[in-house]
């Protein structure tokens, strides 16, 4: 109904369109946080959390990131 509609404030979101953008389709919204996570999204979320620092370690260390480097821009003067 539109009273339902309304509720979930859809203003807020917008929805990019693949031919708009050259992009797969995909839909952008604003999450807000209303209650504090249970004992079990706490949970991953902290592993989740641990794995990352140890990650961080590892590239700190001097391993290999599995990203590729950012190439340098080229730039050509024209003389």
């Amino acid at each position: 109904t539109k009273e339902e509609a309304a509720s979930f404030h859809l203003d807020r979101c917008m929805r990019i369109m693949p031919q708009d953008m050259d992009t797969g389709g995909f839909f952008v919204c604003l999450l807000k946080k209303v209650a504090p996570m249970n004992a079990r999204a706490r949970d991953r979320f902290e592993k989740l959390q641990e794995e990352l620092k140890e990650d961080d370690e590892a590239d700190a260390d001097g391993a290999k990131s599995e990203e590729p480097e950012a190439k340098k821009a080229k730039i050509e003067s024209i003389a």
